[in-house]
């Protein structure tokens, strides 16, 4: 069996039976990152993506991270990079926790705000639409987002309370009826 440096070392030769290997221990870590960032579609596209990325620059690999550090680097920048592409933005279930009465006539308001979230969302820059889909779509903690991102649990909670404060701005703004124009 090989170790985890035999392999760094078979895939900086350009083996690609190496790639098979890392892919094998890795491949569930990297879905999961990806899924918590990116749409069910898009996560199985951007793991493909992110494993061409590792065997194209595994030579930049210097050794002084951990391995599994340096390709959540890569996966988590992949994942902004699909933010980035993204050109239609799919509805996505967002913080509607206030929003949760089944009355009927409850239900176009609620078809209503989330899209409009789903356009807010939009307009955010990619780090922060991340963060929001880590946050409140998949129900990460602050710990794990942190995981995930990189970033430090105060840098997250700031982020997440201006990014809330701008979204409330915006929405004190506009009737119910105006969210769809």
């Amino acid at each position: 069996m090989r170790t985890e440096k035999d392999i760094i070392d078979q895939l900086k030769l350009g083996h690609h039976d190496a790639l098979a290997k890392l892919m094998s221990k890795y491949q569930n870590y990297v879905y999961s990152v990806l899924k918590a960032m990116l749409f069910d579609y898009e996560a199985e596209e951007a793991t493909q993506d992110t494993f061409i990325k590792i065997f194209k620059y595994i030579g930049q690999y210097n050794e002084q991270s951990k391995l599994s550090t340096w390709i959540y680097s890569i996966t988590y920048r992949t994942g902004l990079d699909y933010i980035k592409k993204r050109r239609i933005h799919q509805p996505i279930e967002f913080a509607l926790h206030s929003l949760t009465d089944n009355n009927e006539s409850k239900y176009h308001e609620r078809a209503d705000m989330k899209k409009w979230i789903d356009r807010e969302i939009g307009k955010l820059k990619p780090e922060e639409a991340a963060l929001i889909r880590l946050y409140y779509l998949n129900e990460y903690s602050i710990q794990e987002v942190a995981d995930i991102t990189g970033l430090g649990i105060s840098n997250i909670k700031v982020k997440l309370y201006r990014i809330r404060n701008t979204m409330k701005q915006r929405m004190s703004h506009l009737n119910l009826s105006d969210l769809l124009s």
